[in-house]
């Protein structure tokens, strides 16, 4: 992604995160309904890198017949993830010192940082199925040694199941959980917490994982329009 792509996509991913009408999951994330988007090297190359924008996303639905509404609102929740992942990750290796992988799907790792560590970032929530036995959002947010190993076994299954160093971004709005994809577009925000983070990448805490190294950052939104993180 260049700057000027960033520049084109994120204005139109922040109103599309405050319509009312932008689909929640309509089914459980599965590889089958991955796979019929991306079966292919060359649909994936479309889904992943050359449906940027929500007009040829909506097109490349209809190109594949996509017209059941749970079957859409999974696709389009998905393209939309992905492409605010895509943007986090340009907001990291856009500073000095950052840098992509060469391959922009590789399973591995998207950014490596100054000092070598090397990690695949994932955008995420708090899962709503860890809020129990009196769990709440803010005992979460305090337990990252919790959230991190639920992370790492509960959403990366089939194809995703890989213990590789993560670097999780978890968005929530304190405000109303409804608002979780508008926390994910607080783009001028997380440019500047993830500088600050990439320039001093050799302070971050990293918890050990079956052998894989992570990291834990919250963005959340405590006021309307008022943000700000905690990194553990």
């Amino acid at each position: 992604m260049t700057q000027e792509e960033f520049d084109s996509l994120a204005p139109k991913l922040k109103e599309l995160s405050l319509n009312k009408d932008f689909p929640n999951w309509g089914k459980v994330q599965n590889d089958k309904m991955d796979n019929l988007l991306t079966g292919t090297r060359q649909d994936k190359d479309r889904f992943y890198n050359g449906t940027n924008t929500y007009d040829s996303f909506l097109k490349l639905l209809d190109e594949k017949n996509i017209t059941d509404e749970k079957d859409v609102n999974y696709c389009t929740k998905r393209w939309f993830g992905n492409v605010c992942a895509k943007c986090d990750e340009f907001l990291f290796y856009k500073n000095d010192g950052v840098k992509s992988h060469e391959e922009s799907n590789n399973p591995f790792w998207d950014v490596e940082f100054k000092n070598g560590l090397q990690m695949d970032i994932k955008s995420t929530v708090i899962p709503k199925k860890m809020m129990v036995n009196g769990k709440n959002d803010v005992y979460l947010i305090n337990h990252p040694e919790e959230i991190i190993p639920w992370m790492y076994q509960n959403q990366s299954k089939g194809v995703r199941m890989r213990f590789q160093n993560r670097l999780f971004i978890c968005h929530h709005s304190m405000v109303n959980e409804n608002r979780i994809n508008y926390v994910k577009c607080a783009w001028e925000y997380k440019e500047r917490l993830f500088k600050n983070i990439a320039d001093n990448i050799e302070k971050v805490k990293l918890y050990d994982f079956n052998g894989a190294k992570a990291a834990l950052i919250f963005v959340i939104e405590n006021e309307e329009n008022k943000f700000n993180y905690k990194l553990l």
